[in-house]
């Protein structure tokens, strides 16, 4: 343990009045706050004056939800309902016929002072796994398997052999009967034989070789604006001050072969690519590229000899992904975030070997929000490509939320809302989807529709908790315009309740005929449909341009339209889809915008066509 420094040995001998609310800090070290406006004394000394004070009935009148406090015990009480479920034994889980609707359950009270390790703990549900190509089996025919002693601690990561990608989607018996036959890994395959262009390639070059573009003052001013106004309020691992002082300095003098010269040039070449609109007539859709090939270079040249020296490095290489991104280059996008993921977890390691959390270090922010973003954009990666883990998982279970402002950025929030519901995510795939678990095929039909019933009711309550000032309006009328970030949540929204509910669909879907589905089975299924038309509904405001989930995005929107065929050619489900054929128009209008040549998206939309083809001439 640190021995405490003088100045703690005098302020903790000073007899201070204890304040009606203490400040984060303070709390979490079981001292006295003064209460001091806006930096109590203990922060100022001991805290790099970064000081946050939990929201009062005074703060809460001024601005209703919005305090920092209230997003993270929002968040705090959300995790603690997924412990909660999952504590309770199995008659105690929600019944089949139990729907959830909004606001209509209570959870547990968050405690006062969580510690960060234990503040958001992950459920401990049993390795139950069903494939969602198989039939939900009956009670009366399998055989139950012995219960599974489950984990509360484990982190639910995407199993590696979860089978909710779009190819799984296309190996079931409903789709192959349709489409015929393709391998579960199509997309992959395609991508590995994707011609890379050459100011795209991942091979190091002497630094002494790279050859720098000529930055026009004027030009560069407006690509930073593009960033901080269309890239970094979803991906905000930069804080505009730090960069501003950064820039100035590497756009005034001329640009050297450093990390610092290097972000600038990814920031500039993500301004580009946010507003570029893609030209599939062009060999190669490449904005930017000229500032984006020299920083890349940089990036690699310094990695092979980087050790966490600088969070530069991890920045530079996330920001590098989430180009590629933007370019639907999913393989290339998966190795920086990769490499971005080995840089920064430097860092945690580090002050874990000192005893030192690292949210107490000033520079614990940067750190922190770095660490979510690579777990969203690799979970968005290998949700849909079985590609090698970077073991981000493992120390984003020790990381608090990031920090979201006192008073809010209501971008921030949004941003906090998307992690919360990629974690949801996660916790789907690994709960119904390992097809590694040997509880596979051991599930009954009614622990099935057990588990879905209490992962809708997570859902639910994921979107009970977020905040009023950034909720948004679930059943939105066709056609009425939602900002991105509202767009990013509903879509998480249906993404989720559509891999919840898709196993019943492909129940109804593959019966044979005279078969009768249960009536649990078919309003699940029918739940399956709300949500992958409410997916469709939303989709085309998060593609108003390119962003870095843009694979992810385009494969969903295949997978809930051939769902939708699919119940449309079901004798029990086709009066839920009369209108099949606009929305099959609807998915390859979106599709076409970005099917770039000898990508999987232009396979994606083969596909669609073929769908629509067969579609046409057989029903």
């Amino acid at each position: 343990m640190c021995p405490i420094s003088d100045t703690n040995m005098i302020m903790e001998t000073q007899k201070r009045k204890r304040t009606a609310v203490a400040c984060h800090y303070c709390r979490r070290r079981k001292r006295k706050c003064d209460g001091r406006q806006p930096v109590c004394t203990l922060c100022e000394e001991a805290n790099n004056s970064e000081c946050e004070y939990p929201a009062t009935e005074e703060h809460k009148r001024s601005i209703p939800v919005d305090q920092t406090a209230e997003i993270l015990s929002r968040l705090q009480r959300l995790e603690q309902s997924f412990t909660h479920f999952a504590s309770l034994p199995p008659t105690s889980h929600p019944q089949p016929d139990d729907h959830y609707t909004p606001t209509s359950h209570t959870y547990p009270p968050p405690s006062q002072n969580p510690s960060p390790e234990s503040a958001f703990p992950s459920p401990g549900y049993g390795p139950l796994s069903v494939d969602p190509s198989l039939h939900i089996p009956s009670a009366a025919a399998t055989p139950v398997a012995p219960p599974t002693e489950p984990c509360i601690t484990a982190p639910m990561a995407i199993p590696m052999s979860h089978s909710t990608t779009t190819g799984s989607l296309l190996q079931s018996r409903s789709a192959k009967a349709l489409l015929g036959d393709y391998p579960s890994d199509v997309f992959l395959r395609v991508e590995s034989k994707r011609t890379l262009p050459e100011p795209l390639s991942l091979t190091p070059i002497l630094l002494s070789q790279i050859v720098f573009p000529d930055i026009d003052a004027e030009e560069a001013s407006s690509l930073v604006e593009n960033f901080f106004d269309l890239v970094n309020p979803q991906h905000p691992i930069l804080d505009r001050d730090d960069f501003e002082h950064i820039y100035r300095d590497v756009v005034g003098n001329p640009l050297q072969a450093d990390l610092r010269a290097a972000l600038v040039l990814v920031v500039l070449a993500l301004g580009r690519a946010a507003v570029d609109t893609p030209d599939l007539t062009r060999d190669g859709w490449l904005p930017g590229v000229d500032m984006f090939t020299p920083a890349l270079q940089v990036l690699l040249g310094t990695w092979f000899n980087s050790f966490g020296d600088t969070i530069l490095l991890p920045q530079g290489l996330y920001l590098a992904a989430l180009y590629y991104s933007y370019l639907s280059r999913p393989l290339q996008a998966w190795r920086l975030v990769h490499m971005a993921s080995t840089s920064i977890q430097h860092y945690p390691i580090r002050h874990r070997s000192m005893r030192q959390p690292l949210e107490e270090m000033h520079t614990h922010q940067p750190v922190t929000r770095l660490c979510w973003a690579i777990l969203v954009l690799e979970c968005d990666i290998i949700a849909e490509h079985h590609l090698p883990r970077s073991g981000i998982d493992q120390v984003i279970e020790n990381l608090p939320f990031p920090r979201c402002g006192n008073p809010p950025d209501p971008a921030m929030l949004s941003w906090l809302a998307d992690l919360s519901a990629r974690r949801l995510l996660n916790r789907i795939h690994h709960v119904m989807y390992d097809t590694a678990s040997p509880t596979t095929n051991s599930a009954t039909a009614d622990t099935f529709a057990s588990v879905s019933a209490e992962l809708s009711h997570q859902l639910g309550a994921w979107y009970d908790l977020l905040p009023s000032a950034i909720k948004p309006d679930l059943h939105t009328a066709s056609g009425t315009a939602l900002s991105v970030d509202e767009a990013i949540m509903v879509l998480r929204y249906h993404a989720a309740g559509d891999i919840i509910f898709r196993p019943f669909l492909h129940q109804v879907c593959g019966m044979e005929g005279g078969a009768v589905a249960g009536e649990v089975v078919v309003e699940n299924a029918k739940r399956c449909l709300g949500h992958c038309r409410g997916y469709l509904d939303v989709v085309e405001y998060r593609l108003k341009g390119s962003c870095g989930s843009l694979e992810i995005v385009l494969h969903s929107t295949l997978a809930v339209i051939l769902l939708l065929t699919l119940a449309s050619l079901s004798p029990v489900l086709a009066e839920t889809v009369p209108d099949i054929d606009e929305l099959q128009i609807k998915a390859i209008s979106l599709v076409e915008k970005w099917a770039f040549p000898g990508s999987s998206i232009e396979s994606m939309l083969s596909i669609l066509r073929t769908m629509r083809s067969k579609y046409q001439i057989l029903y």
